[in-house]
């Protein structure tokens, strides 16, 4: 319902990483609809670094917005509560609901896969931080997650990692600086990156050099997703 004269319009989603890359095929469709219009994200502070790089977002400001600087936008498209108070979304995959609310059209025919762009530099980073290992695959793992029903049980994680070295693959553990600690020695093709205090854009990267990601129902999935690298959710 927006198409047309709008000069700017802004989305507001307070959160987190993984419902942001699920709102970027709305804002990418609205763009292409609306190539002259503004589009910006409000979202909590942190979280917008995850839009970086996309050409269809010109803006990301801080949420809760001012209403001085409310009223600075034509439109507010307000995605707070979509999933999490909303009966439909029981049905309804969160994109398509997203889209919905916006007023966004979508056909059978519209591009639906999230967008996630690892920037040059950072692709740079992950190659000389953690070279590849000829004919080696590598599986990133991200262990934890915000709720303690999305992550996969511990002893049982560890049996698949067990079981992945065993097969010849590299495994890299990725979670917040000191969420992980390893008993004793570990083989050399078992990297425990939350030692190494990564940002989140640098866990992307990592994640970007993988042959296949296994994580909880979490950003990086969602992230894994919008990459392209195959991904498998372990739900707990």
């Amino acid at each position: 319902g927006m198409v047309g004269q709008t000069t700017n319009v802004l989305f507001m989603r307070a959160g987190g990483f993984g419902d942001l890359v699920l709102l970027t095929p709305v804002l990418r469709e609205f763009k292409r609809l609306n190539p002259q219009t503004t589009v910006a994200v409000a979202t909590m502070p942190g979280y917008g670094q995850v839009l970086a790089g996309l050409p269809y977002v010109d803006e990301v400001i801080t949420y809760p917005v001012a209403t001085e600087k409310l009223y600075q936008y034509e439109h507010g498209v307000f995605v707070e509560n979509a999933i999490e108070r909303n009966a439909k979304a029981r049905e309804v995959h969160m994109t398509d609901l997203f889209a919905e609310i916006a007023g966004v059209p979508f056909t059978d025919a519209t591009d639906r896969k999230a967008e996630y762009r690892v920037s040059a530099s950072e692709a740079v980073w992950a190659n000389v931080a953690y070279p590849r290992i000829n004919g080696t695959r590598r599986v990133a793992i991200q262990v934890g997650a915000s709720a303690l029903c999305r992550v996969y049980p511990r002893p049982l994680l560890g049996q698949v990692v067990a079981t992945l070295l065993k097969d010849g693959f590299e495994v890299m553990l990725l979670g917040a600086k000191g969420e992980i600690t390893l008993p004793g020695q570990n083989p050399p093709n078992l990297k425990n990156l939350s030692e190494h205090d990564l940002t989140f854009r640098q866990s992307c990267a990592v994640v970007n050099g993988a042959d296949v990601f296994l994580g909880g129902d979490s950003a990086l999935l969602h992230v894994a997703g919008a990459l392209g690298v195959p991904a498998v959710g372990l739900y707990a």
